[in-house]
């Protein structure tokens, strides 16, 4: 059996997670295809909230990312088999850092070198 080294499933990932609204299909090297799955990049909280519920209502299952590479490794061993995956990565503001009542107000999908990047943060991060 091969593993695919960290760079290699980045690749994979991002090319996989990154396709717009469309069917995807991986097969692995023993022949195993990955479930079929489509992607759908949220434009708002308001829609992501509103295709899981439906999704459950339709009884289908889904998974929200924002990133996460092992989630697609997961879904190649078949341990996770969603119908839909959500990204959240496309929704504008998770990302932001907000000066608010003497205090920080720092997006769900801020990255801590964004935080450590932000001028006004005083946020001091050792080397």
């Amino acid at each position: 059996m091969r593993f695919s080294t960290p760079q290699e499933n980045v690749s994979k990932n991002c090319l996989l997670l990154r396709a717009r609204s469309c069917r995807l299909s991986r097969s692995d090297e023993e022949g195993t295809a990955m479930k079929t799955f489509e992607n759908i990049d949220a434009k708002s909280v308001k829609q992501a909230a509103a295709l899981l519920q439906k999704f459950q209502q339709e009884k289908k299952s889904a998974i929200v990312v924002s990133g996460g590479s092992e989630i697609l490794q997961l879904m190649k061993e078949r341990v996770i088999t969603p119908d839909y995956v959500v990204n959240l990565k496309t929704i504008p503001g998770l990302n932001t850092i907000k000066e608010e009542r003497g205090g920080f107000r720092i997006g769900a999908l801020t990255t801590l070198s964004e935080i450590e990047e932000h001028a006004g943060s005083g946020v001091a991060a050792d080397p």
